[in-house]
């Protein structure tokens, strides 16, 4: 940590330092004659390091200082200072004025992160068991968030977080970095918006056995159970997208407020199984409509893989039969099955099955089991038809 008087003359004097042993260029000599200021230098867990000028008393106050080396949660605060103070004093404030201007705000760094500005245990309790790593850059959320419980288990607390960014963001923007939270030009638009979402207090309370089962319950009613989530730091690309489905899942129901994750997540689950019904029986009549006939045959495959398993959907009727037994949507490509584009069958394999689609020449597109579950029958497409010449 080094220590620079800066003034008018030390900001001319610079120039002829090297960019790395310069002052910050949007210190005006303005500011500089009213502040000794010092160069903070922090880790942070999206570069290496990230510098700071900061008012010379503030650095030297050891509490302070061990905070900063301490708490990512107090580093947190420092590097989103000035959207930080701008929601807590209701005015767009630059990065040199919050974090010079305001030294009492970043001395007292929990309070940042209260809506009413004052520190409370459950707040302080999440600040300070807060770790290190991708999801932590998000914490500033908290500053619209009373917590009605400490929240110490870092899968609780990054679920939260990134809700709260899915609402903001629609998807959580978590695997690249960004030097600020939220990317809108009015830092107050996030706030509003984040006071607006109802669901807040019910995901606040989701535990981790919560979580999981609610994941669980998603995974097994979607087919998407590679998406089961891992109990620990979501910290992956893998593991933010799975999460940022399973929201966007959530979110399409708005019919009720149940009290707790995995009520929610029942609820949807029937939500989307009732919907999806009514879309395969308005795509059956709209068939039956544009075609006239669902007994109408669609154009025959030109190659045999000559697998006993693999039945041929000849007609309109039995893509739809097979949509509706499946319960997934085959029943939507039925406009490239009559022009040639794709043809439908329906692998069964010792109590297992899927529906396959191939292209024109009889190469593997795609295998889905039971509402787009993997099995042993999917599988087996994979491994096997992906040469239309093997059987």
């Amino acid at each position: 940590m080094d220590t620079h008087g800066t003034g008018p003359d030390k900001l001319q004097n610079d120039k002829n330092l090297p960019a790395h042993k310069q002052s910050p260029q949007f210190l005006s000599p303005e500011t500089a004659k009213n502040y000794t200021v010092q160069r903070l230098t922090l880790p942070s867990w999206r570069v290496a390091t990230k510098t700071f000028m900061v008012p010379t008393a503030l650095c030297d106050d050891r509490f302070f200082q061990s905070d900063m080396e301490k708490y990512p949660a107090a580093r947190s605060a420092i590097f989103d200072a000035a959207r930080l103070v701008s929601w807590r004093y209701g005015r767009q404030i630059d990065e040199i004025s919050a974090l010079i201007d305001f030294p009492d705000d970043l001395k007292n760094w929990r309070r940042l992160f209260s809506p009413t500005g004052y520190g409370y245990t459950n707040l302080n309790k999440t600040l300070d068991a807060a770790e290190s790593h991708p999801i932590t850059f998000l914490l500033p959320y908290l500053a619209f968030i009373s917590l009605n419980r400490p929240i110490t288990s870092q899968l609780e607390l990054s679920f939260l977080l990134m809700i709260v960014d899915f609402q903001l963001n629609d998807e959580p923007d978590i695997i690249e970095s960004r030097d600020k939270i939220g990317e809108c030009e009015n830092v107050f638009y996030e706030g509003a918006k984040i006071r607006e979402f109802s669901r807040l207090n019910l995901f606040q309370k989701a535990t981790e056995s919560e979580i999981g089962e609610a994941m669980h319950i998603y995974g097994k009613n979607t087919g998407d159970t590679e998406y089961e989530p891992i109990l620990g730091f979501l910290t992956g690309e893998f593991e933010v997208h799975s999460v940022a489905n399973f929201l966007s899942y959530l979110e399409d129901y708005k019919d009720s407020e149940p009290t707790n994750l995995v009520s929610l997540t029942k609820r949807a689950v029937r939500w989307h199984d009732q919907l999806a019904r009514r879309e395969r029986k308005e795509i059956r009549c709209r068939t039956m409509v544009q075609y006239g006939d669902l007994s109408k045959p669609v154009p025959v495959p030109r190659f045999d893989h000559r697998c006993p398993n693999l039945r041929f959907l000849s007609t309109l009727e039995e893509i739809c039969d097979e949509a509706e037994h499946m319960q997934h949507c085959v029943d939507m490509y039925i406009e490239e099955v009559l022009n040639g584009k794709c043809h439908i069958f329906h692998l069964d394999l010792d109590g297992s099955e899927a529906t396959v689609e191939f292209d024109f020449a009889g190469i593997l597109i795609q295998a889905k089991g039971p509402k787009n579950r993997n099995n042993a029958a999917v599988e087996f497409a994979i491994a096997n038809f992906k040469n239309p010449y093997k059987f």
